[in-house]
């Protein structure tokens, strides 16, 4: 083996290539420059990404330094897409942002703090509904991205400049990195053992500070209690991400309209959120909140819809939230036991949910609607995925990939 290669990997079409030592990293193009990515490249080469960040040979620093596609050392990310799910948490004496990117491929948590929020001068303080680009690292043992930079994107033709420069990148990251004798300069190695000695103490203070980091977190927040983890969340919503659709939703809200998808998930995200705080809120409210006029065919259609479905009553104007409320409720709290104990799979039965929250006319398109709500929104132990497949017209399953392997004894399939 050459004095700069430390191990050897494949493909997935079986091209063997070498994963070379950190002295020669820093040689590649790639390095300390932001690159441009789809998120699913992430969840792609994640595995082998973190098996060599733990490899004391080639790691530089922690496992947040530097991301392997292959064998190219990525030290910053782009991403764009869409956010979702905003929210607050409070991480020791930190104030935090999480939300979700939807890229169209995939969608991946996001986190920035309060500081840097502030310091980058955005229009709000809440994103939600705002297409972005990030630029930042991904946090590799927990699968998240941390966000130093965030820039609005006003238009389409932006974004798909950016997915452009994405493709092509990635297209010529799939080549492995071949470095030849003659591009590098390299003092012969040590001994690993003599390397070991050397190096020794600092190595142990990486782990400890890492150690330390992760029981910080562990202790300073509800972040990694019941209702989210120090791992974060990879949501995916199969049934509704397409590239057609997302482009029609920009399209629409370039020309100055919102599609009638949009109102609806933007308003039913709001009502939620409401309903968790307080017991009822104003037409005029949500019509600001989704930026359209409270005359909006669409929404006073949907609202309309709601009401029909008696989760929500509506008198002059404004919306009597308590039905939402207890409904979401029953299904966040059900659902957290369940994926807290790594339930690889879950049936949802419309017909129990109705009868618990004794709403009778609700229909099984809503109850779906707020269940992708809570799966987008969720950050539950180790948690990276989840998509869901149709059983019946009376049931549906969502299938969980977690971070680590489910324990034996929970591969049953349970009901909620």
């Amino acid at each position: 083996m050459e004095e700069h290669v430390i191990g050897y990997q494949e493909t997935k079409n079986g091209v063997r290539y070498a994963i070379y030592s950190a002295l020669v990293l820093t040689k590649s193009q790639w390095y300390d420059r932001p690159v441009a990515l789809m998120a699913d490249k992430l969840l792609e080469h994640i595995t082998v990404s973190r098996k060599w960040n733990q490899n004391p040979y080639v790691r530089l620093g922690t496992t947040s330094d530097l991301f392997l596609y292959h064998n190219h050392p990525l030290t910053s990310i782009r991403l764009c897409g869409l956010v979702m799910g905003w929210k607050w948490k409070l991480i020791g004496q930190e104030e935090r942002a999480f939300w979700s990117l939807d890229d169209c491929s995939s969608t991946i948590l996001c986190q920035c703090s309060k500081s840097q929020l502030l310091a980058l001068n955005l229009p709000s303080m809440d994103l939600s509904g705002w297409t972005i680009i990030v630029t930042g690292k991904l946090l590799q043992d927990r699968f998240e991205f941390k966000v130093s930079n965030i820039e609005v994107v006003l238009s389409l033709q932006q974004e798909i400049a950016f997915w452009n420069l994405a493709f092509t990148n990635q297209k010529l990251l799939e080549q492995p990195w071949d470095v030849g004798e003659s591009e590098i300069s390299i003092t012969p190695r040590r001994s690993r053992e003599a390397f070991d000695d050397a190096n020794n103490t600092n190595y142990i203070q990486q782990l400890q500070t890492l150690h330390f980091q992760e029981n910080e977190l562990l202790l300073a927040s509800p972040y990694t209690e019941a209702d989210v983890s120090g791992l974060g969340a990879w949501n995916s919503d199969l049934l509704n991400s397409t590239l057609e659709h997302d482009l029609e939703d920009h399209q629409n809200q370039s020309s100055g309209n919102l599609s009638s998808k949009t109102i609806r998930q933007s308003t039913l995200a709001y009502l939620i959120e409401k309903s968790m705080d307080e017991d009822e809120c104003t037409i005029h409210e949500i019509a600001n909140h989704v930026g359209v006029l409270v005359a909006s065919a669409s929404l006073q259609h949907y609202l309309n819809q709601l009401e029909d479905s008696e989760i929500v009553s509506q008198d002059d104007g404004v919306l009597e939230l308590k039905n939402l409320q207890h409904c979401y409720r029953y299904i966040m709290f059900r659902f957290q036991s369940l994926i807290n104990v790594q339930i690889p799979h879950i049936k949802i039965k419309y017909e129990q949910i109705k009868q618990f929250c004794n709403l009778h006319k609700l229909p099984n398109k809503l109850i779906l609607d707020i269940c992708k709500y809570f799966f987008n929104n969720t950050h539950i132990g180790n948690l990276i995925n989840w998509w869901i497949e149709p059983v019946s017209e009376q049931s549906f399953q969502v299938h969980f990939t977690y971070a680590s392997d489910p324990d034996p004894n929970h591969e049953g399939l349970r009901s909620a």
